[in-house]
């Protein structure tokens, strides 16, 4: 159950993308991973928001714009160190922090792999 709103992504992140989709896969995770273990509805809702608002920042470079210049044209935008996991926003830093439960923080990891000779 989804319990966040695009206006509350709104308040966290401008965008010109439509909100709705990232919303549903917050939602998703935070129903697949996260809802059995003791959240509250609150806490559940401020990290579909900021997963959202990772899933923006991840797929639209104008919400990571660091610098640009009008002159000879120069933009500069952030270029995340870890890609990878939740950590590669700060939005995403957000939502782990949030989740006391570790799940999301573990959850971007790699898997280890494990070969038998």
């Amino acid at each position: 159950m989804a319990y966040a709103t695009t206006a509350d992504v709104a308040k966290v992140i401008t965008t010109t993308e439509d909100v709705s989709f990232f919303l549903e896969m917050a939602a998703m995770v935070v129903s697949e991973q996260l809802e059995d273990k003791g959240l509250s509805d609150l806490r559940e809702k401020m990290i579909e928001v900021y997963l959202a608002a990772h899933y923006i920042a991840v797929t639209d470079p104008d919400t990571d714009l660091v610098k640009e210049k009008m002159g000879e044209a120069e933009t500069t935008y952030k270029t995340p160190a870890n890609s990878d996991n939740y950590r590669s926003t700060k939005y995403g830093i957000e939502a782990i922090n949030l989740d006391w439960t570790g799940t999301l923080e573990s959850s971007g990891r790699p898997k280890a792999t494990v070969s038998i000779l």
